[in-house]
């Protein structure tokens, strides 16, 4: 049996990077087709990412920019209607990868059952393997304490990876770049749409734990994130960044860890001391 690969890829703002990455991918074939979602972009976007329309090379736009989980949602139900893809590949405008990679990410999936996504080692913009390769789904403490800043690592979530090895299951790992099972992907309500942006990778990991899915990363092989072109063009503040992001851990413990009021109120308590601090700094 055939079984078929799309991309997809969330544009805000964005098209130049957008533009960038079709470029070079357009010509892989383990691509069926190619989806670009324009989250609602407030520039010219959209109309300049018409000229890459053709058979292969699809664009869509979403009825309101309701965050990341928001448009990335809505692109996977509409490839799942309209091209009845097996597999997504989603991918951030600002990644840089392989077919190998992305043809060895399917054939992960399609000799293992149990799983529902797989992706590979990031490296940053100088080819360097980032800090939080994959981590496991946090405790309530666990992610109370993540708002601390410098208590959270005494209390560290990440893998400790096994690289003699060429893969590894873990539970959470970056979004950047990542292949998931349409089907399964879609079963578990895809990302959560009440977090406009971040923590997003948490929750699906949480959600496809849940469900008796595994997650696999692959350790011997890597893409690079020339890390988050999109976002610092369109929420430049640090502090706002960090905001949205206490916001969606806090929206995660409530709706999903069912976190008790203690843990709610220590990690408000470090939310609020942390920005505190960002923000002094920042004027």
């Amino acid at each position: 049996m055939n079984v078929t690969c799309s991309c997809m890829i969330l544009n805000y703002n964005d098209a130049g990077t957008v533009m960038k990455l079709i470029e070079e991918i357009k010509d892989f074939p383990v691509f069926h087709r190619i989806l670009i979602v324009d989250n609602c972009s407030t520039d010219d976007s959209y109309a300049k990412l018409q000229g890459l329309i053709s058979e292969k090379i699809i664009l869509i736009q979403t009825d309101r920019n309701g965050g990341y989980g928001y448009g990335n949602n809505f692109g996977a139900r509409y490839i799942k209607e309209a091209f009845q893809s097996d597999y997504i590949l989603l991918a951030n405008p600002d990644v840089v990868f392989s077919n190998p990679l992305i043809q060895r990410f399917v054939d992960l999936m399609e000799e293992r059952p149990e799983l529902a996504l797989v992706s590979a080692i990031q490296h940053d913009i100088n080819n360097q393997p980032i800090q939080d390769l994959a981590w496991r789904v946090p405790t309530s403490f666990e992610y109370a304490i993540l708002n601390s800043g410098k208590f959270s690592r005494f209390f560290p979530t990440t893998y400790q990876l096994d690289f003699s090895h060429p893969v590894q299951y873990v539970d959470c790992v970056p979004g950047a770049l990542l292949l998931f099972d349409t089907d399964r992907f879609l079963q578990v309500g895809g990302y959560d749409e009440e977090m406009f942006l971040f923590g997003e990778e948490t929750t699906l990991g949480f959600k496809l734990k849940e469900a008796g899915y595994k997650s696999l990363l692959v350790l011997d092989d890597f893409y690079r994130h020339e890390h988050s072109t999109s976002i610092n063009k369109s929420i430049a503040a640090r502090s706002k960044q960090l905001e949205i992001l206490f916001d969606s851990r806090l929206l995660f413990m409530k709706k999903y860890l069912k976190s008790n009021r203690l843990m709610l109120a220590l990690a408000s308590f470090f939310q609020k001391r942390t920005l505190r601090k960002l923000r002094d700094q920042e004027k």
